[in-house]
């Protein structure tokens, strides 16, 4: 199975695939549009999108290694803390 997934990772039409899904979970990975709705509307989209993109990684695990947002450094959160006045 492991030399499959090998071969098939070289495949340019898969690495294209790769790409475009990953591109997806990140947009399910994200708070874009949320703000644009009622807190009670924003809070159900984004479970779904937490559902969705977990059972997307969790489809794909085999052939796609999806690492997640990175933490912030301590650094990067001050800086933003400072920026705006939290």
């Amino acid at each position: 199975m492991k030399e499959l997934i090998d071969k098939l990772k070289q495949n340019p039409d898969f690495l294209k695939f790769e790409e475009w899904a990953v591109n997806e979970i990140e947009k399910l990975d994200s708070v874009a549009g949320l703000d644009q709705m009622s807190n009670k509307l924003a809070g159900e989209e984004a479970k779904v999108r937490i559902l969705a993109k977990d059972k997307i990684i969790a489809i794909l695990a085999p052939f796609i290694n999806y690492a997640g947002k990175k933490a912030i450094s301590e650094d990067q959160r001050k800086e933003a803390t400072e920026r705006f006045r939290l």
